[in-house]
């Protein structure tokens, strides 16, 4: 698992790098780090949690050259579990993005998350690509389009190498987020995610089929920017 996770950030990351290397910074923007405080508030009613959704988290933008961008957050989680009535979350994210044009960037990264309750401990690793466009709304406000889609990974049947007690709901699916800057420090965002998962089963009994569901979940998020790191458009 380690060893497939090296080399899907490897495959994501390592061509990144080495075009920035050969691409200058822009002119009137240095590259620098942008820190950012979010918040958000929606429902994960699908995915076995109470109403309403919170989070809250720091995140970290750098322009590393005019072409490539690296994006890393972390948020935390109070929502409770449904099945447990408690619970902690906690999410990490780590993206790189390459700009193709002006418009369009291409986007590779990886989330973690991680889930504590009175009953039981799990963690996931969710490797993402997708694309980045830049819009406005209405003519005015400066935003970004993000549409991404994660994979599933995680055990699913017990091996006698890999126990598998806990089995990965194998969820995977489409991000949706549109986000504009309606002030100079504040960004406020849509969050939809677009999911197919299914529920626990039995590890040691692969021949017993798993229910799997669709689902819809959606936030509405607010950034408040530390720095602005110039007049170029994010």
């Amino acid at each position: 698992m380690k060893k497939t996770l090296t080399t899907l950030i490897g495959l994501v990351l390592g061509p990144l790098c080495a075009i920035a290397q050969t691409i200058p910074a822009p002119a009137g923007r240095m590259p620098g780090n942008l820190w950012m405080v979010d918040s958000s508030i929606g429902t994960d009613a699908g995915l076995g949690y109470k109403l309403p959704s919170l989070r809250y988290g720091i995140s970290l933008e750098r322009p590393i050259t005019s072409r490539i961008e690296l994006q890393v957050s972390t948020t935390y989680s109070p929502d409770h579990k449904f099945i447990t009535n408690d619970g902690n979350s906690f999410l990490a994210s780590a993206q790189g993005l390459f700009w193709i044009n002006h418009r369009m960037a291409a986007v590779g990264g990886m989330h973690f998350s991680k889930l504590w309750t009175s009953q039981f401990n799990k963690s996931a690793f969710f490797p993402l690509v997708g694309i980045a466009i830049r819009d406005r709304w209405m003519g005015e406000l400066p935003g970004r389009m993000y549409i991404t889609y994660e994979f599933p990974t995680g055990c699913v049947w017990a091996t006698a190498g890999n126990p598998c007690l806990l089995q990965s709901n194998r969820l995977q699916g489409v991000n949706f987020d549109q986000e504009f800057r309606v002030w100079p420090h504040l960004r406020v965002a849509l969050l939809y995610g677009f999911y197919n998962f299914c529920d626990q089963g039995n590890p040691f009994a692969p021949n017993v089929p798993r229910s799997c569901h669709f689902t819809v979940t959606s936030a509405l998020q607010f950034r408040f920017e530390f720095a602005n790191l110039g007049s170029t458009p994010y």
